[in-house]
């Protein structure tokens, strides 16, 4: 897949969604082999959705873009990342791409402690490109920000395979 195709996607999902998808805790797609085949089926099945949460509206980019497989859910979606795209250690250089590259995808985590055990979730997953974070959340479903507004803890480049150096 090319930054081109993830940037069309992202575009794409997001037109179709902003201002008319909700956020919901739990709330997925479930696309269908015939719908994971086609982009345009995928924009259908979102047009009949009226809420997704941070990981389906995640799930739904990757999917348009071509992706017959990305896992719901942030944590999966982590694990699976972490396994297959380059991470960027320096938050600096995350900093400086979503700031300026606009031909630069990245997906992004966030962490939350929760529980008495302290125990650790992947509670928000966004993507980024070109000073903007795309996601949804909570109270004002699909939206688009600035950068700023979340910290990424886990950022990878969407698209860009492990190398090496990349560990």
């Amino acid at each position: 897949m090319t930054p081109e195709r993830f940037h069309a996607s992202l575009r794409a999902v997001f037109s179709a969604t902003s201002g008319r998808i909700k956020y919901r805790l739990g709330a997925k797609a479930d696309f269908t082999e015939e719908e994971r085949s086609s982009p345009e089926l995928v924009l259908r099945k979102l047009r009949s959705l009226t809420h997704l949460d941070c990981s389906g509206w995640v799930q739904a980019v990757m999917v348009h873009a071509g992706l017959k497989y990305f896992p719901l859910g942030s944590y999966h979606q982590r694990t699976w990342v972490e396994q297959s795209w380059y991470r960027l250690a320096d938050p600096e250089a995350y900093k400086r791409y979503a700031l300026s590259d606009a031909g630069r995808m990245f997906i992004c985590f966030r962490t939350q402690r929760r529980g008495a055990g302290g125990s650790i979730r992947y509670g928000h997953v966004w993507l980024a490109s070109a000073g903007r974070i795309y996601h949804c959340r909570s109270k004002l479903g699909v939206v688009s920000e600035p950068w700023h507004v979340l910290v990424s803890e886990h950022t990878f480049e969407v698209g860009r395979p492990i190398d090496e150096t990349g560990r």
